[in-house]
C-alpha cells in the first residue's frame, strides 16, 4: 500500500473532485494515465445526459479507470443512476448521507464507493454501511470544508477505527508535496488527496489568472462569506485577494441573494470563487499532471526513508531505555528487509 497503490490504482495519489468547472475529462484522464486516481466532478443539479457525456469523453482520453465525485447536498439521484449504469470505477460522495442503500447499489454495479468525511462520527457511519475507502478531510482543506478538526488530529482516529478492515484511508487537506505525503503515511493513511495542487496543473480548467495567483499569493482564510444562500452552512477556505477583502466584513445575517451581480461564468453556469488549501503557498510551479505525479513519487521515495530512519532512531531510543534489546533486533531486521524490498520495486 502507501505510495505503491490503493483500490487497484498504481499509486496512492488522488486528484480530489474539484469544482465542476475545473475537474474535467482532460485533467482526470491525465491523472489516470499517470497511474493515480482522478475524479470528475458532476454539476450541482440533475444533468444525467451531461454526466454521461463527461464519463464517455474521459474514457476517450484514457483506457484506465477513474472516479467521479457527487455532492449529496444537491439534487443527484439521476446523476448517480447514470454513474452506476456507466460503471465508473469509483464513486466519491460528500456532504450528505452515504447510505447503506447507496453502497449496495454501487456494489451491485461493480462500483467502489468512498465518502469524504470531516469528523470521527461520520467515519463511524461510513464503516458501518460497508464503504470501500474513506477520505478524511482536515480543516486545512481548500474549497468547502465539512468539519472542524485538523487533519493531524482526525486522521489517526479514523485509521485506528478501520484497523483490521480492508478500508484504505485517504488523507485530504493541506497536502501539496512529498512532505505532506510522508506526514500522512506516518499518521497511518494509505493515500493522499490533493485538490489545489492539481488545480494548478496545465490540464485543469481553472483560469490562468487563478493558477497564477496560487503561485503569487501567500495567505488563505476560512470563511462563510460566499454562497450562504446557495449552500447554507458550508464554510470554505479561500485566497485572500481584493475581492475577498471587499466582502470580508459582510454581515452574518445577510447573503448574496440580494447583492448586485458583478460577473458571470460561462463554464456550466457556475460562478467561481478562488478556493484554495491552507498550504497552497508551497506551490511554486504549474506542471502537467504526469510530470507532477512522477516527481511526487520520486520525492516521496526519498523522503520516506529519511522519515523512516528518524522514526527508527526514536524507536531505538525507547527500546534501549527500557532494555528491550531483543525487540529492537527484530525491528532492525524487519526495517532493513522492508527498506530493501521497497527500494528494489520503487522504479
Amino acid at each position: 500500500m502507501g505510495w505503491r497503490g490503493i483500490l487497484g490504482f498504481e499509486y496512492g495519489i488522488v486528484q480530489a473532485p474539484l469544482g465542476p468547472d475545473i475537474s474535467g475529462p482532460e485533467l482526470v484522464a491525465a491523472v489516470a494515465n499517470a497511474g493515480a486516481l482522478g475524479f470528475l466532478r458532476i454539476p450541482d443539479w440533475e444533468a444525467p445526459d451531461y454526466v454521461r457525456e463527461l464519463i464517455r469523453k474521459t474514457r476517450a482520453l484514457t483506457d484506465k479507470p477513474f472516479g467521479i465525485g457527487v455532492v449529496l447536498a444537491f439534487p443527484h439521484e439521476e446523476n448517480i443512476r447514470v454513474i452506476l449504469e456507466e460503471k465508473v470505477a469509483v464513486l466519491q460522495v460528500y456532504w450528505g448521507e452515504c447510505s447503506q442503500d447507496l453502497v449496495r447499489r454501487a456494489h451491485e454495479n461493480g462500483v467502489k464507493i468512498i465518502p469524504q468525511v470531516g469528523s470521527f462520527k461520520e467515519a463511524e457511519k461510513a464503516v458501518k454501511v460497508g464503504v470501500d475507502g474513506i477520505m478524511v478531510q482536515g480543516r486545512e482543506a481548500g474549497g468547502h470544508v465539512i468539519g472542524q478538526d485538523g487533519l493531524i488530529t482526525l486522521l489517526p482516529r479514523v485509521v485506528d477505527l478501520v484497523r483490521g478492515r480492508d478500508i484504505p484511508v485517504i488523507a485530504a487537506g493541506g497536502i501539496v508535496d512529498e512532505r505532506g505525503y510522508v506526514a500522512a503515511l506516518a499518521l497511518g493513511a494509505q493515500g493522499i488527496a490533493l485538490g489545489t495542487r492539481f488545480l494548478a496543473t496545465e490540464e485543469s480548467f481553472a483560469h490562468p489568472i487563478y493558477k497564477q495567483k496560487l503561485v503569487e499569493l501567500q495567505e488563505t482564510e476560512y470563511t462563510d462569506v460566499f454562497g450562504r444562500a446557495r449552500w447554507p452552512g458550508a464554510p470554505h477556505r479561500v485566497l485572500i485577494n481584493p475581492l475577498f477583502m471587499d466582502w470580508r466584513s459582510f454581515p452574518s445575517n445577510e447573503n448574496e441573494s440580494n447583492q448586485p451581480i458583478i460577473g458571470r461564468s460561462l463554464i456550466h453556469g457556475v460562478v467561481s470563487i478562488l478556493f484554495v488549501t491552507q498550504l497552497f503557498y508551497l506551490i511554486k510551479i504549474r506542471p502537467i499532471c504526469q510530470d507532477f505525479v512522477k516527481i511526487l513519487i520520486f520525492l516521496i521515495t526519498d523522503h520516506h526513508y529519511s522519515a523512516s530512519s528518524q522514526a527508527f532512531n526514536v524507536t531505538y531510543f525507547f527500546l534501549f531505555f527500557f532494555r528491550r534489546k531483543k525487540t529492537f533486533i527484530v525491528l532492525l531486521v524487519r526495517f532493513q528487509m522492508q527498506r530493501q524490498l521497497v527500494i528494489s520495486k520503487a522504479w
